[in-house]
């Protein structure tokens, strides 16, 4: 091999190494953190145990739920209503269910008003549940303004919904499959990524190296 084309396929390998390291340092710092929680996995919590509500913002949480009280936003992904207990009483924040887990969460909310409605004992728990696995955050402005209407119109004021711990309705919301506003499967396919252009420029180093 001349040693001009030489030297021309070793500047190729070093700037494909380079560009191959870069997109993985980008890809890193724009998902990395999100990608290291899914793969720690969630805490796993029960709604209906006393529960440190302050203390789960911001986690990555998994929760199997059989109770529902009604559904705040009917456009995907669904936002629906549930209870939480804490030391100091029940408290209720949203819970946002992509349109594969719609069927399993009407099931729910269906036997929560049976329950609520049981007049003469007889009601029975069906086996109902929906099992959500995201993160637990501040509702944005749409979302709790959608949250706080609905809650209006069911008879609740302001005074009830807030964030401070004296309020009954809080603008929380678990939304299902998401770490801190990335979706799971995004986050899958960006390690991947990540780990694909990592290995690559390693490779072109180690190739770029024996010439």
């Amino acid at each position: 091999m001349p040693h001009s084309h030489k030297k021309k396929t070793l500047a190729v390998k070093c700037c494909l190494a380079v560009g191959l390291l870069a997109i993985a340092v980008a890809i890193g710092v724009l998902f990395g953190p999100s990608a290291l929680v899914l793969a720690q996995g969630p805490t796993r919590i029960d709604p209906l145990a006393d529960n440190d509500v302050g203390a789960l913002q911001g986690k990555y949480l998994e929760a199997d739920l059989d109770t529902l009280v009604g559904c705040y936003a009917e456009t995907a992904p669904r936002g629906y209503i549930m209870p939480v207990n804490t030391p100091g009483a029940t408290i209720y924040i949203g819970v946002e269910l992509p349109k594969s887990k719609l069927a399993d969460a009407d099931a729910v909310v269906a036997d929560t008003q049976r329950m609520v409605n049981d007049a003469d004992g007889s009601y029975r728990w069906d086996g109902s549940r929906v099992t959500v696995r995201g993160t637990l955050q501040p509702m944005d402005a749409e979302t709790e303004a959608q949250f706080r209407a609905y809650l209006r119109e069911a008879g609740f004021g302001d005074d009830e919904i807030g964030p401070d711990d004296t309020c009954t309705f809080r603008p929380l919301v678990l939304t299902d499959g998401k770490i801190n506003g990335h979706r799971t499967g995004l986050l899958i396919f960006a390690s991947a990524a990540a780990l694909l252009a990592l290995f690559g420029a390693v490779g072109m180093t180690l190739a770029a190296r024996k010439k």
